[in-house]
């Protein structure tokens, strides 16, 4: 893509050594796609960057401020030019002297603007993945369906926002013959504008789950905002839906309404809908079967959980619909490696201690999975959480929940990370203390690994689990086996009640766990 063409698409101003380039470059005529002719003069770009640590040579550099308070793009367009980057997209004044840019009112609406432009230009399925949990994994073991023989864009990482979204968009290749989009929300109107953007030809809602309520108020909310996903569909679009999920015939009548006519629906439950098209039922603990549209396969399965078989159903129906056969989708998803980091995600860490790393993010519903999944461990039981963010009016009421269910899964100590003053701090681990009927908070992660450290053995598991903005990926960070992590470990002796080992706003006895585990 030229700069001349970011110019004409986002409606900016060429400034900079480029301005006189793409005057004349737009006189040659229209755009052309990467890998045609270039146009005399013109400033073409291989790439598209929003971090100056990531910027590639020939990328253009977006400038990106979100008005939150956070880190300005516009203060690191030097640090990209010197990384390589052939031009900028700013909102205002910045840069070294001279450097090519395109001046815009908002860098955010103009990224989205070059990620639905450059779509326009491929002609190949594309699916579109949402809902409250597993909407990441779903995303995967959709392109694993489609890299079986084929080569699938996918995201990097979790990219699903006004940002992710567009930038993944943006990757698009003629070498590419599927594409794959995760699309996340915590706001009406959020996936209205990024299905948009994609213009996806297969649009799935995973599920719904308590999250993001505090700005959708209740899960009919979430319901209905998750269901602007199919406002990107077209004549032909097929929408995805999960039959056991409680809103399906809610979602029934907004396709209705839309007049989307094309359907394909999905369950995991022995008692699920006999009329679905894929279903989808545990062998064994390696294995899985799948019913689609009729065909069976046995698909050799990684993933640990009742949830994670959902998933590969929603994966499933999403390619079935996208035209993939019965065998490729076997054969995709008995590739899949098993779980993603930060997703239940299992290691030995430090002192033999088996960790369940599932702290990518949290709310209600997948906090109950990951405590049911440290239930069916032996040993000793240890959850270290974060609090669960954006609950709304209800966050107390939700984590006391959570606590409660952490003691009914046979959970022994219960050591929580959240300092006064944090959005989602002292008042919903408090929360979950009273909950539990016990267990510890502390201000400090360092704290919290000091109380922690000397609980661990080879009889003990531990899940370490919270939302996103708790950062909890620390704790699991510092519990892999390292020359680092292993020093500190040995020379972490002190009694649970000392000073060194940590100082906690409330620690009272954990009950002693009693009766099956749930």
């Amino acid at each position: 893509m030229s700069l001349s063409e970011v110019a004409e698409v986002t409606r900016g101003q060429l400034r900079g050594a480029s301005a006189r380039r793409g005057a004349d470059a737009r006189r040659d005529g229209d755009a052309r796609r990467d890998g045609d002719a270039r146009r005399d003069g013109d400033i073409r770009f291989s790439g598209v960057a929003t971090d100056s640590r990531s910027t590639r040579s020939g990328d253009l550099f977006v400038a990106i401020h979100d008005g939150g308070g956070g880190r300005d793009g516009h203060d690191f367009i030097a640090a990209a030019a010197e990384q390589g980057a052939a031009a900028a997209l700013v909102s205002r004044d910045a840069g070294p002297a001279g450097f090519p840019t395109v001046h815009v009112g908002d860098t955010t609406a103009a990224l989205g603007a070059l990620g639905a432009h450059w779509r326009r230009r491929f002609d190949l399925p594309v699916v579109a993945v949402t809902g409250s949990n597993g909407k990441t994994t779903v995303t995967a073991l959709v392109a694993s369906i489609f890299n079986a023989g084929g080569n699938c864009l996918a995201p990097r990482a979790s990219f699903n926002n006004q940002w992710g979204v567009p930038l993944t968009l943006l990757r698009l290749r003629e070498s590419h013959t599927h594409a794959v989009i995760e699309m996340g929300m915590n706001h009406a109107g959020e996936l209205a504008y990024l299905t948009g953007l994609a213009r996806p030809d297969v649009a799935l809602i995973n599920n719904v789950a308590p999250a993001h309520l505090a700005g959708l108020t209740d899960l009919h909310g979430v319901a209905a905002a998750k269901a602007e996903i199919f406002r990107g569909l077209g004549a032909d679009g097929i929408a995805v839906l999960n039959a056991d999920d409680r809103f399906h015939d809610f979602w029934r009548a907004e396709l209705r309404r839309l007049k989307v006519r094309r359907m394909v629906r999905f369950t995991a439950r022995a008692d699920g809908d006999g009329d679905a098209d894929i279903r989808a039922a545990r062998i064994s603990d390696s294995r899985i079967q799948l019913d689609i549209a009729g065909k069976t396969v046995a698909v050799d399965w990684q993933l640990p959980g009742a949830h994670n078989l959902a998933n590969a159903a929603a994966a499933a129906a999403a390619a079935h619909a996208a035209g993939a056969t019965a065998a490729r989708i076997g054969a995709g998803l008995s590739a899949f490696p098993g779980a993603l980091p930060g997703r239940l995600f299992t290691f030995t860490g430090l002192r033999g201690a088996t960790v369940i790393d599932d702290s990518y993010n949290a709310n209600p519903a997948s906090m109950r999975v990951a405590l049911e999944h440290l239930a069916a461990a032996g040993g000793a039981r240890i959850a270290a959480l974060g609090a669960m963010a954006e609950l709304g009016e209800q966050s107390a009421q939700m984590h006391r929940d959570i606590g409660r269910h952490a003691r009914e899964c046979g959970v022994e100590h219960l050591l929580c990370l959240g300092a006064a003053g944090e959005s989602h701090g002292a008042d919903d681990i408090d929360a979950y203390l009273r909950g539990f009927g016990g267990g510890e908070r502390f201000d400090r992660l360092e704290r919290l690994l000091a109380r922690l450290l000397p609980l661990l053995d080879d009889n003990a598991t531990v899940l370490i689990k919270g939302s996103r903005s708790t950062d909890m990926s620390r704790v699991a960070a510092q519990l892999k086996p390292s020359p680092d992590n292993s020093t500190a470990a040995a020379s972490t002796v002190a009694p649970a009640g000392s000073e060194t080992a940590a100082e906690s706003t409330v620690k009272t006895p954990a009950p002693k766990p009693g009766g099956p585990p749930c």
